[in-house]
């Protein structure tokens, strides 16, 4: 299975919680990922509908696998 080389996530409420804000955060991350030679993006929420995930590979994958959520402790 093929990583992706471009991860991005946020639980920001502000960004998640209005569909123009998600879609434009969606959008930039597709931005950044094909400046970076990205090619085959996968968009996906949280099952909760409190995240968004963006990845990107250079080539598109055989195997994409399960999305790669990374949580953290905030401080």
């Amino acid at each position: 299975m093929a990583e992706p080389f471009f991860i991005s996530q946020t639980f920001d409420p502000q960004v998640v919680g209005d569909e123009d804000a998600a879609r434009a955060w969606f959008d930039l991350r597709g931005r950044e990922a094909a400046a970076e030679g990205g090619t085959f993006p996968r968009y996906t929420v949280s099952d909760d509908g409190d995240g968004l995930l963006f990845e990107c590979w250079k080539e598109r994958p055989a195997d994409q696998g399960e999305p790669r959520w990374q949580m953290q402790e905030s401080e």
